[in-house]
């Protein structure tokens, strides 16, 4: 076991006092920062990924509420269409409040 640390030291897969990892560092320095900028890149697509799934989930949701209320406002035309028929107002005139359609005799034009 005691050769296989001197074997590592000795590679110097692992540099062991600070001078040395200072100068592992410098003579590395365009790799790690390319190891920095793809780590940024790959969380930023990860973060634009999962910012797009919510927002075709929330386009999805306001499709479904705009086809619902396109089908409620077109019953509500039809309701509409239905109540001022004027059969319909004519109807209720007559039978809710009483009102008949006077003779001409009785219509004074002024």
């Amino acid at each position: 076991m005691h050769t296989a640390i001197q074997h590592i030291e000795h590679a110097n897969i692992f540099p062991l006092d600070m001078v040395a990892w200072s100068e592992y560092l410098r003579k590395h320095r365009l790799v790690m920062s390319l190891m920095i900028g793809l780590l940024f890149s790959a969380i930023t697509v990860i973060y634009v990924k999962n910012m797009n799934r919510e927002l075709v989930s929330d386009l999805q949701t306001l499709q479904d509420t705009r086809s619902d209320l396109h089908t409620q406002w077109s019953q509500l035309l039809l309701e509409e269409s239905a109540l001022t028929a004027r059969a319909r107002v004519a109807e209720v005139a007559q039978e809710k409040l009483g009102m008949v359609v006077p003779a001409n005799r009785e219509v004074i034009l002024i």
